[in-house]
């Protein structure tokens, strides 16, 4: 073992063992985080209208450690139990040992009346001028490729719960109040006509709930990644599919090659760091009706099939060697891939294909969170639009979501791919077939 390998993977273990745990599942992700005494400084309340209003939540934490974040996500935010889907941030968000942490941006939401079954919790917001805020942090550590084989992880996670009373403030002040109460007032008669509205979103949900279900699969992509000097590494890769007839999984390219879009994976193989071991590549599917992660259905007991893999590598530059590696991005119609399955047959989603709306229309997300070893499904209520030949996703989602449905009253529509984007089905299956 070199020096520099050997020092390196001294450092990871210290570092695993004050702070993290490989991050294959919700379970092992929450272990000591790397940030404390995470406050919500305020709720600034802006904008009531007729319609909804616009929240801007002010974030302060300690870090513990000296580390960098790549992102940081928020599941399950709500404020007075009224749920908010507030964007991810994206780093480097840079933790220095002690002292607060810089780089937490003032996160905007905005909160439509018609989601809510009642008025009354926002207009409680606006008389007492506090509320009380409830959420998830979980953080991506940005780690090097020698850490990575250390912790025998693609990454590693940290978790923060927030649940506490925070105050509220009101643009313009009394002003503002007022006129914040009277916005409500004019709104009641918009949010009763709205009912018919909600109505058809929660059907729609329900009818995704009923569909998803019987053709939602969880993937775990498994591969080692071997060093210039020879050490070896298992490493893990989750993501989400889904049937498209009977027995054939339409997924991310993502599940099949995931090392191509771990950008610093990706350079290290490139610049022959390390090398993935081709024979240790597998893909174990579960079907969602077996409600566990890392099932039966197995790539290398040819189980599974790789029907399809759309190519779509591009050339990057490394910085340190300015020599060029291979690289895949998430939000490309080119994301995608076609498993076929033996020895399981489910219900498939079948592809529509409607006119692209311009404007933003209702959809649903089918989210897989996973924990404790079960797998669950979140159907997350949000608004698609066609740009730019893609659809893009109004309430920005996290990785868990990654290769999820996104449906609609014609049915499903879009393959997720990223954090706010997706491709069409129907076009994605005419390159697969």
């Amino acid at each position: 073992m070199t020096t520099l390998t050997r020092t390196a993977w001294c450092v990871a273990a210290l570092i695993a063992l004050t702070m993290w745990r490989p991050a294959s599942t919700d379970a092992q992700r929450e272990s000591k985080p790397a940030f404390s005494d995470v406050q919500v400084d305020s709720v600034q309340i802006a904008d009531v209208d007729s319609e909804g209003v616009q929240a801007t939540i002010r974030l302060s934490a300690k870090a513990n450690v000296s580390a960098t974040l790549e992102s940081l996500v928020f599941d399950r935010a709500t404020i007075n139990a009224m749920r908010i889907n507030l964007p991810p941030v994206r780093g480097p968000i840079r933790l220095r040992e002690g002292e607060a942490i810089d780089g937490l941006p003032p996160l905007r939401a905005r909160l439509s009346f018609r989601e809510l079954e009642s008025l009354q919790p926002i207009r409680r917001v606006v008389e007492e001028e506090k509320a009380r805020f409830q959420a998830t942090l979980r953080g991506r550590l940005s780690l090097n490729i020698f850490q990575q084989l250390a912790l025998l992880s693609r990454g590693a996670w940290v978790v923060s719960r927030v649940d506490h009373e925070v105050p509220v403030e009101l643009t313009g002040g009394a002003f503002t109040r007022m006129a914040a109460l009277g916005a409500l007032t004019i709104a009641e008669p918009i949010w009763a006509a709205s009912r018919p509205e909600r109505a058809r979103a929660s059907a729609m949900a329900d009818s995704a709930a009923a569909a998803v279900n019987r053709s939602m699969v969880s993937l775990e992509t498994r591969y080692d990644v071997v060093s210039r000097g020879g050490e070896a590494a298992r490493m893990s890769h989750l993501s989400a599919g889904f049937l498209v007839d009977g027995t054939q999984v339409l997924v991310p390219a993502e599940a099949i090659e995931p090392w191509l879009f771990d950008e610093a994976l990706a350079e290290a193989i490139g610049q022959g760091d390390v090398s993935v071991r081709t024979a240790s590549i597998d893909v174990l599917m579960t079907p969602l009706a077996a409600g566990t992660a890392g099932g039966g259905l197995s790539l290398q007991r040819k189980q599974l099939r790789l029907v399809k893999l759309l190519s779509g590598s591009e050339n990057a530059i490394s910085v340190k060697t300015k020599r060029p590696y291979r690289v895949r991005f998430r939000a490309a119609d080119s994301n995608a891939a076609l498993l076929a399955v033996s020895g399981w047959s489910g219900s498939g989603l079948t592809a529509t294909d409607p006119a692209p709306p311009a404007a933003w229309q209702p959809a649903v997300i089918a989210m897989l969170r996973r924990g404790s070893g079960a797998v669950e499904t979140e159907f997350r209520q949000t608004s698609i639009r066609w740009d730019e030949g893609r659809y893009q996703i109004r309430d920005p989602v996290d990785a868990d979501a990654f290769g999820s449905p996104i449906w609609t009253e014609a049915g499903v529509v879009g393959l997720v791919q990223d954090e706010s984007s997706g491709a069409a089905v129907k076009k994605v299956l005419e390159m697969l077939r």
